[in-house]
């Protein structure tokens, strides 16, 4: 039978057929549950036509639900308990967060403080079978409520079409937000926006609404009652607000009063009940021009009595009270769209306080005249203070400040009449605790005050422990175990809680004894967490032996032993932490006896690490682990730590093993024994590598392998080329970088094949790459497709944004334009907003204080205040601002002080590691030649380089510098380990004369007080002598107009270590530039007392190295011209040849065809022209 193509509907693309290994949800068992659920509750889904769609779709009915992914497909993601071989499925995880975030598992008698069920659910009309299909399921299953209603909204267009953030038709929120104000976009969008219908945005309609409902309907009749010196509004609100509720039902404005003023606020709230905000809106806007029109034909102003001032008549107090009234009505209805604007509205009229509530204005009859509210409003109201306890917390933890005025606000909480004591009580215990430790942060551990308070937090946690169940401070639930173990844990007092949790009063015993498996793994975290080794060995002897015993005594629990390999292995690994390896043997010959039985996964794999601990891992063991295992998606990953027991001939030989069938595995470990284990690499090693996915193609239903190991092949020649500067056989020795240029482009190649774009993790792989050969504007254009979002912007893109200000300072317009600048805003902003995000939690009243939290978060907002990549973000903005010769004077700057517990949060393990395990070093170092920067490097810049730029710019003065000496102890500067580029440290003794210089010239004898040494007369010629060497090498880098070179031996043309090592000289001529400007201006030429330093300058020193400089600065421009000309006439020609070149290139035909390539080859010559253009643009002064 012929095979019949199939192609995808959507995108006209072949169909290919795959299958993998996952968990199901039973969603099909819930099929006439969620039916039923529906028509007891017709109205559950907001639109109506939304809940019918839901309807039919759980008609048709319902397959069971995936939700896991392989972990190699899927690696962001959180593991599967007990099967780290799967990610969850996003949409399980993300749904679960509802009820985690509201404290679900929920401690007795707490279950509805956390906010669930939810009164209503928001969520775009996109993720409907989420949310009402698949999210009620599983509500379902865990036997908890269903949120009360669903609110289906529609979508924001963009000139009638989509946004996508990959096709660049999104808009920016926050732009809009700074260009227009919050207030006006929020009005804006419950205005336009559309609950059944799509809404299209447009700048211009903001624009439009803003002056027809604010400016001209809202501010014209605050301005027209307000101002006018004619009648006072206090005086007319004092004279009519005690009039009866006969008094409306007619005369002037009777038919205003009954027509819209009562009206207006039932009206507004049926349009809320109904979930129609934008009618809402509405009618609130037609209000205001009905109040217009009614104050207009009034004409209050004509009307007025001339009989004397502040009286102008009962006809005219009653018009403007009304007017005035509608106002206070419209300004506390627009507080939920614009409530700055709302309320300054309602200062004006003199309400400082005004109830929020639209029962406010619900009046069981006119003479209730609940709306008089306005001599008690315009009264200071007695305001409680709240006790911001969470608040002062937070800050004093940050800011490490001896003083705790946060324990008075709980003390005074007590007092008022606290409704929950307990809770008081655990957040009393946590406050002393982080004050204890403010205070031995700062005074050192001798501060007698400080143990005082630690010593407190132990004694009201015992009171707490000690105390009758029927006290209502007393322990009652797992979690305020948890939190008393976490405060011991604090103080390193392990074992004492070990013989409080081994004597417990009786009502805590039994809680002991029901999450006994739990109380072990608590107590075995902090053991090791304290590195208390004695007390862990006992502690993990403990519960291995108590799950040895539960098998032995009932037959039904022979898995908790498998759970214990399975799902608890960092108690295994804990032991192993611990003890010696006598007593590791002792064990596995308990538990195993003579040798492994069973094959199953995790016993094996527990057996196989125990055994290797102890020196007694043999190639059978891998052998036959790796028969009865490599169908497993997860056995390479299993295998990785045993590579070192298996050599090269063993590792062939088991390859040939007969059963295994997967040959993905095959493929994962014969890269890792040629190319990681190997000395050198053959024609052979490199056509078996290449070769295998060729085998693949032709095998039915096998999925292809991991994209990341022929890229990594390729590399690993590079490196050995290039990096180690050896001469492997049979690839020659060459001082270009085509193998580099092979891996880049088949990287690019790959993530064009992906046509979903869903393997982030390669397209990060492949941004970087093209980083490293000086291709911007192709790498930016990959970067979007890793889709980082929130907390994986600060983990991940220091990959891409790493000395980005040293290859790509300038915005690129066209297509495929970027700006490295605005990249690096926004990375600084999203996680400056995350930081504000914790402030959520942690910026609280009492009452709603998560006490049993609050460290975690505090920790979490420690790591985004300090966090490494916001350093490197803020450090590369101010460079890239002074290429651009822009002011920085606006940017954030980094005084020392930021140095100080700088938090590495970047993710090293992102890319797939199939060489050393634990090793992803490795990987990042040959993934980016240049590493990325370390808080050493962040030092070593700052201190070498950026404070003489400042001071040169006038950007810092003296009194912000401590001593060298200061500042070396405080930071544990090493500039051995700052891991500079070969450029950088070039160029390290030039700037640390710019530095004398600079300081010296703006701060005479500032040497000392800075740097601890006074300035040296020599770093003047030394500073000459070295620009000379400079500006001689770089005339002789410019590159002839043809090197008469064959194609593929052609030099390299662009490459990110060339555009760095230009830019990283045209900062420190630049910098020399500005100092013999200020030579002239402020020593040579001085008025008045002498400069010290002026006699230390050589005659017309400052004129020779003005010279010198504007020579250097045209040598480095005549290098980055002689490239372009030579990628002009060259480049694409060169770039072919060499992609072709050598045993590699032959391999990627079978990948890359030629129409590819020279596609893929004219990108990277725009891409270099423009990259190399930017250092053009860079002005000398």
């Amino acid at each position: 039978m012929a095979h019949v193509k199939q192609t995808s509907v959507e995108t006209g693309s072949e169909v290919e057929w795959s299958s993998e290994t996952n968990y199901h949800f039973r969603l099909s068992v819930f099929r006439d549950k969620l039916l039923d659920y529906y028509a007891a509750n017709p109205t559950w889904i907001t639109p109506e036509h939304r809940m019918k769609e839901v309807v039919q779709a759980v008609e048709a009915g319902l397959e069971d639900l995936s939700i896991s992914r392989p972990y190699e497909r899927l690696s962001w993601g959180i593991r599967v308990p007990g099967d780290d071989t799967q990610t969850i499925y996003v949409w399980l995880d993300a749904l679960v967060n509802y009820i985690t975030k509201a404290g679900y598992p929920w401690a007795p008698g707490r279950e509805t403080l956390g906010g669930w069920p939810a009164d209503c659910q928001v969520i775009g009309k996109d993720i409907l079978r989420f949310h009402c299909i698949y999210w009620p399921a599983f509500l379902m299953a865990l036997g908890l409520e269903l949120p009360k209603k669903i609110l289906s909204h529609a979508h924001w267009t963009l000139g009638g079409s989509r946004m996508s953030k990959s096709t660049g038709r999104a808009v920016d929120p926050f732009h809009a937000i700074d260009r227009f104000g919050p207030d006006v976009i929020r009005f804006y969008l419950g205005h336009d926006g559309g609950i059944q219908d799509d809404s299209s945005y447009d700048n211009r309609r903001i624009i439009e609404l803003y002056n027809k409902f604010l400016v001209n309907h809202m501010g014209n009749l605050l301005s027209r009652v307000v101002r006018n010196r004619k009648w006072s509004v206090r005086g007319a609100v004092e004279r009519m607000s005690e009039q009866p509720a006969e008094y409306w039902q007619e005369g002037p404005g009777a038919q205003f009063w009954h027509t819209s003023l009562v009206n207006i606020t039932s009206k507004v709230d049926k349009s809320f009940e109904a979930y129609d905000i934008p009618k809402a809106i509405r009618q609130l806007a037609h209000f205001v021009r009905g109040t217009n029109v009614f104050f207009h034909d009034s004409s209050p102003w004509d009307k007025v009595l001339p009989f004397g001032p502040g009286e102008p008549g009962e006809e005219v107090d009653r018009i403007v009270y009304e007017a005035a009234e509608a106002l206070r009505i419209s300004g506390i209805l627009l507080q939920p769209w614009m409530p700055t604007k709302a309320n300054t509205i309602l200062d004006q009229l003199g309400i400082r306080k005004t109830p929020l509530y639209l029962c406010t204005f619900t009046f069981a009859a006119p003479a209730a005249m609940a709306f008089n509210s306005w001599d008690k409003l315009a009264k200071a109201q007695r305001d409680y203070p709240k006790p911001k306890f969470a608040h002062a917390v937070v800050e004093k933890a940050l800011k490490k400040q001896p003083n705790n005025p946060y324990l008075l606000a709980i003390v005074n909480y007590n007092k008022e009449g606290a409704l929950d004591k307990k809770h008081s009580h655990y957040s009393l215990i946590l406050a002393t605790q982080l004050a204890a430790e403010q205070k031995f942060t700062h005074n050192g551990p001798q501060d007698r005050m400080a143990q005082l308070q630690s010593d407190l937090a132990l004694k009201l946690l015992k009171q707490s422990f000690a105390a009758p169940p029927d006290d209502a401070l007393a322990m009652k639930t797992i979690r305020d175990l948890r939190f008393m173990a976490s405060i011991f844990g604090r103080q390193r007092r392990s074992k004492e809680l070990e013989d409080l949790w081994l004597a417990p009063p009786k009502h805590i015993e039994s809680i002991l004894h029901r999450h006994r498996p739990d109380v072990l793994m608590l107590m075995i975290k902090l053991m090791r967490d304290n590195n208390e080794l004695e007390l862990l060995e006992e502690q993990c002897l403990t519960a291995i032996k108590e799950t040895r015993e539960n098998i032995d005594l009932v037959a039904s629990h022979q898995s908790n032993f498998w759970e214990l390999c399975a799902w608890r292995w960092d108690l295994w690994a804990a032991l192993l932490h611990a003890v010696a390896r006598q007593i590791v043997s002792t064990q596995i010959k308990l538990y195993f006896g003579s040798g492994l039985q069973t094959k199953d996964r995790p016993l094996q794999l527990t057996y196989m690490r125990l055994r290797q601990f102890v020196g007694e891992l043999t190639i059978d063991d891998c052998k036959d682990y790796y028969r009865h295992h490599s169908t497993s998606t997860s056995c390479f990953n299993d295998m990785q730590p045993f590579m070192s027991t298996i050599n090269n001939r063993q590792g062939h030989d088991m390859l040939l093993l007969e059963g295994v069938s997967c040959l993905i595995q095959v493929y994962n470990f014969l890269y890792g024994m040629l190319w990681f284990a190997s000395p050198e690499y053959t024609n052979t090693s490199i056509a078996k590598t290449f070769g295998v996915p060729a085998k693949f193609d032709k095998l039915p239903q096998v999925s292809v392998p991991d994209n990341h190991i022929c890229v990594y092949v390729l590399l690993n020649i590079h490196h050995r080329l290039i990096c180690q500067k050896k001469d492997y056989s049979p690839l020659e020795s060459t001082m270009n970088s085509r193998v580099l240029l092979q891996a880049t482009m088949l990287a690019r190649h790959l993530v064009e094949k992906d046509k979903d774009k869903q393997n982030r993790t390669f397209a990060l792989l492949a941004a970087r790459l093209h980083l490293n050969l000086g291709c911007g504007t192709v790498a930016f254009r990959l970067y979007r497709h890793t889709k980082c979002k929130e907390m994986l912007l600060d983990t991940l893109s220091p990959y891409v944004l790493s000395r980005i200000s040293q290859t790509h300072p300038f915005d690129s317009k066209g297509y495929g334009g970027f700006s490295a600048d605005d990249e690096l805003a926004k990375v600084i902003g999203t996680i400056e907003r995350m930081e504000r995000k914790t402030d959520d939690y942690l910026f609280t009243d009492l009452p709603s204080f998560l006490w049993d939290q609050a460290t975690d978060t505090l920790e979490l907002k420690r790591k985004l205040n300090s966090s490494l990549t916001k350093h490197l973000c803020v450090a590369e903005r101010r460079r890239i601002a002074r290429f651009r010769g822009e002011s920085a004077e606006t940017l954030p700057k980094l005084k020392y002080k930021a140095y100080k517990c700088v938090s590495d949060n970047v993710d090293r393990a992102i890319f797939p590691n199939f060489e050393q395990p634990g090793d992803g070093g490795r990987v990042t170092r040959l993934v980016m030649a240049n590493n990325i920067p370390t808080m050493n490097w962040l030092l070593a810049i700052h201190w070498n380089q950026e404070l003489a730029v400042r001071i040169l710019h006038g950007e810092e003065d003296l009194q912000n510098f401590d001593s060298n000496v200061q500042f070396v102890s405080t930071t544990g500067y090493r500039e051995d380990r700052a891991e500079l580029t070969g450029v950088e440290s070039r160029l390290r003794m030039l700037w640390h004369e710019v530095s004398q210089m600079a300081f010296e010239i703006n701060h005479p004898g500032a040497m000392g007080i800075v740097w601890g040494l006074p300035f040296s007369s020599k770093a003047l010629p030394h500073a000459f002598e070295m620009l000379q060497e400079i500006r001689k090498t770089m005339e002789l880098l410019r590159m002839p107009g043809d090197t008469t070179l064959k194609p593929e031996e052609e030099v390299t043309m662009f490459h990110e270590n060339m555009l760095m090592s230009c830019y990283s000289h045209l900062e420190v001529v630049r910098a020399l530039y500005k100092c013999a400007e200020q030579l002239v201006d402020k020593v040579i030429k001085k008025k008045g007392t002498p400069h010290p330093m002026a006699k230390l300058v050589p005659k017309n020193y400052q004129l020779e190295l003005m010279e010198e400089v504007k020579i250097c600065y045209q040598a480095i421009r005549d290098v980055a011209q002689g490239y372009m000309e030579l990628i002009k006439k060259k480049g694409l020609a060169a770039i072919k040849a060499q992609v072709r070149w050598g045993a590699t290139g032959e391999e990627l035909r079978r990948i890359l065809s030629d129409d590819d390539v020279d596609y893929y080859a004219r990108e990277y010559v725009e891409s270099a022209l423009e990259a190399w253009s930017g250092v053009l643009k860079v002005k000398l002064k």
